[in-house]
């Protein structure tokens, strides 16, 4: 497929770029990346990220080794908001191993970039990873939300543990975000699926009164 669409500030490629990821046309989107190099303008801090959606739909590791490539040789391999995007990509790439040791480099990492990590273990059921990350991100003083909690609650329920589900909802409460719509949600699930209905209705009856 030939694109012939042009434009003359990155803020239009970066537009066509974004289209493209939302529209679920990942190849696409990585075309117009580069043909936009091809017309010599270089990719700012808003392009990446839209590329590493890309490379994520995909779930291709050799366009997302290219793409973080060209993060590593531009101004904005420091940016924290493109390494979180680089390490997201890894982990919807199924890479866990290359999103860890990317992880580890990121010298100031905010609650986000935390969360990815935290994630991406929690969906292959790696408690033991999540608990430990969960308490270096406590050590190191990041403030959890409401992503922290859910994928802590999604590891737990790898061993049904009830004990553990309920602590970890007792922290949610403790930092304010049971009010959640999709954290009492979460939760309702949890102590479903660990058989506690009266726990599952008792948050869902406190969901209706909120």
């Amino acid at each position: 497929m030939v694109l012939l669409s042009k434009f003359s500030t990155i803020v239009g490629w970066n537009s066509a770029i974004r289209e493209s990821v939302n529209q679920n046309r990942p190849h696409k989107a990585l075309l117009l990346f580069f043909q936009m190099k091809q017309n010599g303008l270089e990719p700012n801090k808003f392009t990446f990220p839209f590329l590493a959606k890309a490379c994520a739909k995909l779930s291709n590791l050799k366009f997302s080794q290219i793409i973080h490539t060209n993060v590593l040789k531009s101004p904005f391999r420091s940016d924290i908001f493109v390494q979180t995007a680089m390490l997201d990509m890894y982990v919807k790439c199924d890479q866990l191993a290359d999103a860890y040791i990317l992880f580890e480099r990121i010298p100031m990492r905010d609650v986000a970039c935390w969360n990815v990590m935290l994630m991406g273990f929690a969906q292959l059921g790696f408690l033991d990873k999540v608990l430990r990350l969960f308490h270096e991100m406590r050590f190191a003083r990041i403030l959890p939300d409401t992503i922290t909690v859910m994928g802590l609650t999604q590891a737990s329920l790898e061993t049904k543990n009830l004990a553990l589900v309920k602590a970890i909802h007792a922290f949610g409460i403790q930092i304010g975000i049971d009010g959640d719509v999709s954290m009492a949600n979460t939760w309702i699930s949890a102590y479903s699926k660990c058989d506690d209905l009266s726990s599952a209705m008792a948050v869902f009856n406190g969901l209706k009164l909120a």
